[in-house]
């Protein structure tokens, strides 16, 4: 599979949210093969979450931020995502953002609500896809170029040693524990907790932070279905699934919404950057 270097040359108006998801726009799929017996990367699903941020102040103070999320795929392993954030807490602006994207991670589609737009970019086959194409609003580049050296630094005693690399700063090693597999809306996961002791110093703290995240897993589906993580500098966030599917999700979900002003873009070959 090639490796992808794209990137949206595009902002829109309200570019405080970038959305980047996945799918291929208008596909559906009726009938088909037993979807509890397939591999978790062609299990078609529509799983809906909550997330939640609770962060408490100095002086007691509680401030409790909401969004939610949908995730969905069909039994092509096409995929997609919106967000919906009721809060700055999130670090979001407020407003709905989804797009999709191919199997192999090429953005297909994006939309975002508070300009009320969207975007479907129809993509060259994937046979090909290498080289580099673009639109007016886009440009993918499927070179496997190799990355340019990192600059070296010498040391030069005439300059004071100015061009001394710094010393790195010694982070501490995450301790990962297994929690073992519990049932989420009847699937099974697996939950893997990472514990990191921030040092003295380490964030330019004058304490110990310590920061504890656990991720549970469905292997069936290759998707995570609970995350929690606490951690003092930013407080309590759940990502909690609420609804799951197990079946091809509504193809609307893979299209910007019907009443949003959407432009078709066809991508072509153009030189690629030097």
């Amino acid at each position: 599979m090639p490796r992808i270097a794209g990137r949206l040359l595009f902002i829109l108006s309200f570019a405080l949210l970038v959305c980047a998801v996945h799918a291929q726009v208008g596909v559906a799929i009726s009938g088909g093969p037993d979807h509890t017996s397939l591999p978790h990367h062609l299990q078609p699903y529509t799983a809906e979450f909550k997330i939640t941020q609770v962060q408490t102040l100095a002086d007691g103070t509680t401030i409790t931020s909401e969004g939610t999320e949908i995730r969905a795929r069909d039994s092509a392993g096409i995929t997609m995502q919106s967000n919906t954030n009721q809060s700055w807490q999130l670090g979001r602006m407020l407003g709905t953002s989804g797009g999709v994207h191919d199997t192999d991670g090429t953005i297909l589609a994006n939309w975002y609500s508070v300009t009320n737009d969207g975007h479907v970019f129809k993509m060259p086959p994937k046979e090909q896809r290498h080289g580099c194409w673009a639109s007016d609003n886009l440009r993918m580049d499927w070179n496997e170029t190799p990355r340019p050296a990192p600059p070296q630094y010498v040391f030069n005693p005439l300059t004071r040693a100015a061009e001394q690399v710094p010393a790195p700063v010694q982070r501490s090693t995450p301790k990962i524990s297994d929690l073992g597999s519990i049932s989420i809306q009847g699937v099974e996961a697996h939950g893997q907790r990472i514990t990191r002791t921030i040092a003295v110093g380490e964030a330019g703290n004058d304490q110990t932070i310590v920061r504890v995240e656990d991720n549970w897993m469905a292997p069936s589906l290759g998707l995570e279905l609970r995350q929690t993580i606490e951690d003092p500098r930013i407080g309590k966030r759940t990502r909690e699934l609420v609804n799951l599917t197990l079946e091809e999700p509504d193809p609307s979900l893979f299209q910007p919404p019907a009443d949003y002003k959407v432009t078709t873009e066809e991508l072509h070959p153009v030189a690629c950057k030097q």
